[in-house]
């Protein structure tokens, strides 16, 4: 019976170690003076499912989201070939005014086969 319950105890601590070392993928963001701002044209893969968050305190637009990804299901032939987590696959937000219109653009998004990287829960 000792044996058993050193067994689960062994198993339970490794299933918190590995729980614990999972963290979520830190947000990317972008904070941007909304001054002679009259329009937001926001370009990215989920876009259409942002969440706006309001707030009159400051003349500021804030844009922020997940990234998300990876290759699940390619195998390649280079038997050392690692997958990029997608918090180091480079995604970010980048910004450009054109008069009172300010557009907001994601950064190395693709969408290719295997290879699927975005950034998710996006809010404005």
């Amino acid at each position: 019976m000792k044996q058993f319950t050193i067994a689960i105890s062994c198993l339970l601590a490794a299933l918190i170690a590995s729980s614990a070392s999972y963290a979520e993928p830190a947000q990317v963001s972008l904070r941007l003076d909304a001054v002679g701002v009259k329009k937001l044209i926001v370009r990215s893969t989920l876009a259409t499912v942002a969440t706006r968050v309001s707030s009159t305190r400051e003349p500021l637009i804030s844009i922020r989201g997940r990234p998300r990804g990876g290759t699940k299901g390619y195998h390649p032939s280079d038997p050392n070939w690692k997958e990029t987590k997608p918090e180091d696959w480079g995604l970010k937000f980048v910004s450009r005014t054109f008069g009172d219109v300010l557009v907001v653009s994601s950064l190395n998004e693709i969408g290719y086969i295997h290879h699927q990287y975005l950034i998710e829960e996006i809010e404005i």
